[in-house]
């Protein structure tokens, strides 16, 4: 009965720290590092609080993910583009104007002349192009 108790308790923090912060599905650590750095420094030179995404790559979201995530965390509104949206809640919904697009793109991108026209190239991670560009003001 002891044994049985005492595997409880650590089974049921383990299950509540998975409920209130769910893992992130990217590859490493490193990898989500690189692709933070490579959006923050333009996102803040930029003075960019509203930050439009669309994943022109779907296959490049779960890295993705943590970008935003990251963003977020230091104050950047993020609205992502649907289909991709369809993963995010409310506060994550396209709903106004936002002052930078950025667009993940990769090797699955159907179209990537288009996806990332007029839009800087940020930089590769693992198979992750980030592209970035500024938006018209209304």
């Amino acid at each position: 009965m002891l044994l049985v108790a005492g595997s409880a308790v650590p089974c049921l923090a383990l299950a509540w720290s998975f409920i209130r912060n769910p893992p992130i599905g990217y590859s490493n650590d490193r990898g989500r590092y690189d692709a933070v750095q490579l959006v923050e420094q333009p996102t803040r030179a930029m003075h960019v609080h509203d930050l439009r995404v669309q994943f022109a790559d779907q296959a490049q979201a779960p890295l993705a993910a943590s970008v935003i995530i990251e963003l977020q965390k230091a104050g950047v509104a993020v609205h992502v583009e649907a289909p991709g949206s369809n993963t995010y809640g409310p506060a994550e919904q396209v709903r106004g104007p936002d002052q930078a697009l950025l667009v993940v793109s990769g090797p699955h991108d159907p179209a990537p002349a288009t996806s990332t026209a007029g839009a800087s190239h940020l930089g590769t991670v693992e198979t992750m192009d980030l592209w970035m560009r500024p938006l018209p003001t209304p």
